[in-house]
């Protein structure tokens, strides 16, 4: 959406008097528009979400550790328990060429140049909420030409899951509202102008995007992701009470969101029931390209 589009909605709804507040509410972000084609009809190193990883040679398939525990029974009935460890690959999301997303980031914060890959949990088991979930999802960054690169085929071993379906990507520069239970929003509309907001305002159509305002189903994130990756389990209904939570929430704000993936029929994708998959970094993080200290976040309806 751009701003002109924004203040003809608002003026159309009788929201017009709320035309500048809104407005400081949105932010920037590059829109991802996918088209299904075939995945050998785009080139090596090209945007695309599904299909198979155009990967450095130097760089392995994205694993999760897999860690079970087997007892064993001996002379005299003696028990032993041994750790076994194993590891499943991760299901590639899309990769995102920067060279040409790039042009489309109003704020340039993304890198001009190289390649961002996003894999995930096959079994979709890591909602965000858990520290253990680190090792079940996974950004990679890499800054190498075209011919450094190889399609990699999907493991064999990725838990007898089809690998998703190609989409092509293109870019645009749009704006990004906030979502219509936003805490920022909710504070500012009465709630007369939320439905408004929600039913003839907000545009609640392709949803993949890089950077702006998440478009969150259960809530805003930024917190979770400040407790989570300081070690606290949010999984719990009173994880946000203790003292050691509050005195994270301040960190909230140095979390942004740098990718965010809708269920998309044309890939076969499906997050939970028709949800998204969110990943966030802090500010200093992506200004450092710290692609590995990236969070996600699982949301579903």
């Amino acid at each position: 959406m751009t701003q002109d589009e924004l203040q003809k909605r608002l003026v159309e709804n009788g929201l017009e008097k709320r035309w500048l507040e809104i407005l400081r509410l949105c932010k920037p972000t590059v829109r991802l528009h996918p088209r299904s084609v075939p995945d050998e009809s785009i080139a090596i190193g090209r945007s695309k979400i599904g299909g198979s990883p155009d990967l450095p040679l130097e760089v392995a398939w994205p694993t999760e550790e897999i860690v079970t525990t087997e007892t064993q029974t001996s002379f005299l009935f003696f028990k032993k328990t041994k750790e076994i460890h194993s590891k499943k690959p991760l299901a590639f999301l899309a990769q995102i060429e920067l060279s040409e997303a790039s042009k489309q980031d109003e704020e340039q914060v993304l890198p001009k140049s190289g390649i961002l890959y996003f894999f995930y949990v096959a079994d979709q088991t890591a909602w965000g909420f858990d520290p253990k979930d680190k090792n079940k999802f996974a950004v990679i960054y890499a800054d190498v030409k075209p011919e450094a690169l190889l399609r990699r085929p999907v493991p064999a071993d990725l838990d007898e899951v089809e690998p998703f379906a190609t989409c092509e990507l293109t870019f645009r520069a749009e704006l990004s509202l906030p979502a219509p239970y936003s805490d920022s929003l909710e504070a500012l509309l009465l709630e007369e102008e939320r439905e408004l907001y929600e039913s003839k305002v907000y545009d609640e159509g392709n949803l993949h995007k890089l950077l702006g305002n998440a478009d969150e189903i259960q809530g805003e994130m930024q917190w979770e992701c400040a407790l989570v990756t300081n070690g606290i389990n949010v999984g719990g209904a009173n994880a946000y009470n203790s003292s050691a939570a509050q005195a994270l929430k301040l960190q909230a704000s140095d979390w942004r969101l740098l990718f965010q993936l809708d269920s998309e029929d044309a890939a076969h994708m499906m997050w939970g029931d028709c949800g998204r998959l969110y990943f966030w970094i802090r500010s200093e993080d992506l200004t450092a390209r710290n692609f590995d200290q990236t969070w996600l976040i699982l949301q579903c309806y």
